[in-house]
């Protein structure tokens, strides 16, 4: 995993969170354009002032992939970005005939803050505003020790 620094994370990590978020969404586009694969996403804070991210590749299905997964007691923030496909709603509520590709990232720290960006192919990022949910979001928290909630059952 090759590491890259960035500002620390000193500072209030709801600041830090959704910036670094966005950034991580550059490195792994940088990284894989619109066609590579999925990746972890491990950050930590320096001693130097600023953090480390590092990105690997996730092989498979993205949950699979990270499910049962344990952060290093070094890691300060566990993530994941990711690519596919994105069906807005039709006025029924039901997914639409169009796609498009997206970019996505969400970021978990230990101490339970979380961001997350969407990134339309041909558009620029976004940070998707308040606390990120659902299946991934559980699994990285899960990766880093916080308390989850049992999936519902339907």
């Amino acid at each position: 995993m090759p590491a890259r620094n960035h500002p620390s994370l000193a500072r209030s990590v709801i600041d830090v969170l959704e910036p670094l978020a966005l950034r991580v969404a550059a490195l792994h586009a940088d990284a894989v354009g619109w066609d590579g694969p999925n990746q972890l996403v491990a950050i930590r804070d320096s001693d130097g002032g600023s953090v480390e991210v590092a990105l690997a590749p996730v092989d498979g299905a993205l949950a699979a992939g990270i499910d049962g997964f344990t952060a290093p007691a070094g890691w300060d923030v566990v993530g994941v970005a990711a690519l596919g496909w994105l069906r807005p709603m039709d006025q029924d509520g039901r997914p639409g005939p169009r796609r498009e590709r997206v970019r996505t990232v969400v970021l978990v720290h230990r101490s339970g803050p979380s961001a997350s960006v969407l990134w339309r192919e041909g558009g620029d990022p976004e940070a998707v505003p308040g606390p990120v949910e659902g299946r991934i979001a559980d699994l990285l928290r899960r990766a880093v020790g916080l308390p989850v909630a049992p999936p519902e059952r339907a």
